[in-house]
């Protein structure tokens, strides 16, 4: 996690295609130089592409196709390793994201349960067209159960995609 521009983000030294992004969150990338490692924010960079970030808000960009960075509005990298689908949840994204259906095209939002009363694991995975229900026993036993889900369990929202 890093702050840039006074909002909160995730970085990756990685591309990410557009296409694996959940609706509400904005990818930016950053470019950097020999004697800089972050000189601008911009939509795209092809050369000298030094990262990328997601935020919840979008970024302003005015007439410029990017944002210069300075000393002052450089990343801050805040030491706090988070998954995608713990930004889009974390307190201060809450109600931008539905935890479930969020991440979709290939990836599942995954959430685990622990039972109190047992040793009882059970993990539910959500996305592309499925709910996804592993369970763990303490003595070794699983189970899956897979279903086609057309609505998110938690949400109501429509998880079908249309070629399906």
């Amino acid at each position: 996690m890093i702050e840039i521009l006074d909002k909160k983000a995730l970085f990756t030294n990685s591309r990410i295609p557009d296409y694996v992004l959940p609706d509400g969150l904005h990818k930016y990338e950053l470019r950097g130089g020999d004697t800089e490692d972050f000189y601008t924010v911009e939509k795209s960079v092809l050369v000298n592409h030094s990262g990328t970030i997601l935020m919840c808000e979008p970024l302003e960009f005015g007439k410029n196709d990017y944002i210069e960075l300075d000393e002052n509005t450089a990343p801050n990298f805040l030491g706090i390793d988070m998954s995608v689908s713990e930004f889009c949840t974390s307190s201060e994204n809450k109600g931008n994201f539905c935890p479930y259906c969020t991440m979709v095209n290939g990836s599942f939002y995954t959430d685990v349960f622990k039972s109190p009363d047992s040793d009882m694991e059970i993990t539910l995975s959500v996305g592309e067209n499925k709910v996804q229900i592993n369970v763990q026993l303490a003595d070794g036993r699983t189970g899956i159960l897979t279903t086609q889900a057309k609505y998110c369990p938690y949400c109501g929202k429509n998880i079908k995609n249309e070629e399906s």
